[in-house]
C-alpha cells in the first residue's frame, strides 16, 4: 500500500471549521507543495492517479445505470397511464 494511502488512513478526522492558520494558504504555494510531494513520491502519485481514474470510470458507469433505470421507470409509467386511460386494467 503506498505511503499516501497509509498517511490518509492514519490521519485524524478533519473538522469542518476553517482553522485560522490555514485560512490564508496561497494557491501557488500549495501547488508547489503538491509538486514537491509528487516528485518525492512518484509511486504514490501514480497509484493515486490510477485510483482517481478508476473512481471516475465507476462514477460514469453508475451515472449511466441510473439514467437507464430512470428511462425505464418513465417508459413503464407511460405504459401504465396509457392502459389506465384505455380501461385495460
Amino acid at each position: 500500500m503506498p505511503d499516501a494511502v497509509r498517511r490518509q488512513q492514519a490521519a485524524p478526522a478533519v473538522s469542518r471549521k476553517t482553522d485560522e492558520t490555514h485560512a490564508h494558504v496561497d494557491p501557488s504555494e500549495l501547488a508547489q507543495l503538491v509538486a514537491k510531494d509528487a516528485a518525492a513520491n512518484p509511486d504514490d502519485m501514480k497509484y493515486l492517479l490510477t485510483r482517481i481514474g478508476d473512481l471516475h470510470k465507476a462514477r460514469q458507469r453508475l451515472s449511466a445505470e441510473i439514467a437507464d433505470g430512470s428511462n425505464l421507470a418513465k417508459a413503464l409509467l407511460l405504459r401504465a397511464e396509457d392502459h389506465r386511460l384505455m380501461g385495460d386494467m
